[in-house]
C-alpha cells in the first residue's frame, strides 16, 4: 500500500502536474469565475518560471546534497559496498533486454571502482522492479550481469532483487548484512538521497558509511526557465517530502 501511495505522491509533487492542474482549473473557471481563472493561469506560469529557473533548482538541490555523516573517506576499506537501485530505465531495459541507465549511473560505476581497488570485498546490489504492476525488470540482477562483464568475480556479488523503495532496500539489505556477518559496510547512493538512505539503514539496525555520488547542483547564472531545471526542482521537492514522510511513518531514524 505504501509503495502505491508513494508513486501517487511522486506524480502529485511534480511541478508540471501543478501547472497542468492550474491550467485545467482556469478552463473550468473561465466563465463562472473569470478572475479566479486568470489567477490560475498566472499561478501556472509562476510555477513554470520560478521552479524552472536554474538558480532556484540548484539552490534546492544543493541544500539536500550536504554531507551526511558518517562519510566515507579515501583509504577506507569495507566488508561490502551496498548499491541502492534507481539507476536503470526499466521501460527501455524491459524492451531491449539489456541495461539502460539513467542519470544515477554513478552508483554502479563507483561500486565497481571500489571492488577493483580492493576497498570492498563484496558488493550487495539492492533493488527489484519499481513498477506498480510488479512484473518489471529486477534491477539488481541486471546490475550483477554488468559487474561480471566489467570483470568482477561472481562470488563477490550478492543480489537482493525484492526491494522497491529505500525503506525496503534497507530492511532487506540489513538482513543480508547480519546473515553474512559483515561488520563494516558503505552505502553508495545519489548525494541528494543519501540522508534518507542512511536514516533507513540506521532504523534497520545497520550503521553504514555513506559514499555520495551523482551530485546534481551546480552554479549557474541562467534565469530563463528550462525543462531540465523544472525536473531538478521537482526531484528536490519530492526528496524533501520523502524525508518528512519517512520520518513520520517511522522508516527513517535521525
Amino acid at each position: 500500500m505504501f509503495f502505491v501511495l508513494s508513486k501517487t505522491i511522486d506524480f502529485a509533487l511534480a511541478p508540471l502536474s501543478w501547472a497542468i492542474a492550474l491550467l485545467l482549473a482556469a478552463l473550468l473557471l473561465r466563465t463562472r469565475r473569470p478572475r479566479l481563472g486568470v489567477a490560475a493561469i498566472v499561478g501556472a506560469i509562476a510555477v513554470l518560471v520560478v521552479l524552472g529557473n536554474g538558480r532556484v533548482s540548484n539552490a534546492l538541490q544543493r541544500s539536500l546534497e550536504a554531507p551526511e555523516p558518517p562519510v566515507a573517506h579515501p583509504g577506507d576499506h569495507w566488508d561490502a559496498v551496498i548499491v541502492l537501485s534507481g539507476m536503470v530505465d526499466e521501460a527501455v531495459a524491459a524492451e531491449r533486454g539489456e541495461v539502460a541507465y539513467n542519470g544515477s549511473v554513478d552508483r554502479i560505476i563507483e561500486a565497481n571502482q571500489l571492488l577493483h581497488d580492493g576497498r570492498a570485498r563484496y558488493v550487495l546490489l539492492s533493488g527489484g522492479s519499481g513498477q506498480l504492476h510488479g512484473d518489471g525488470v529486477e534491477e539488481a540482477r541486471l546490475l550483477a550481469r554488468q559487474l561480471e562483464a566489467w570483470g568482477i568475480d561472481k562470488e563477490r556479488i550478492v543480489v537482493e532483487p525484492h526491494s522497491r523503495n529505500t525503506h525496503e532496500n534497507a530492511v532487506e539489505s540489513a538482513a543480508i548484512v547480519r546473515e553474512r556477518g559483515w561488520r563494516r559496510v558503505v552505502v553508495v547512493s545519489s548525494a541528494m538521497h543519501m540522508r534518507r538512505a542512511l536514516g533507513c539503514f540506521r532504523k534497520a539496525g545497520v550503521q553504514a558509511d555513506g559514499l555520495a555520488v551523482d551530485f546534481r547542483a551546480s552554479r549557474t547564472s541562467l534565469w530563463l526557465p528550462d525543462a531540465n531545471d523544472l525536473d531538478k526542482s521537482g526531484a528536490a521537492i519530492r526528496e524533501m517530502v520523502g524525508r518528512l514522510i519517512y520520518r513520520l511513518v517511522g522508516y527513517s531514524a535521525p
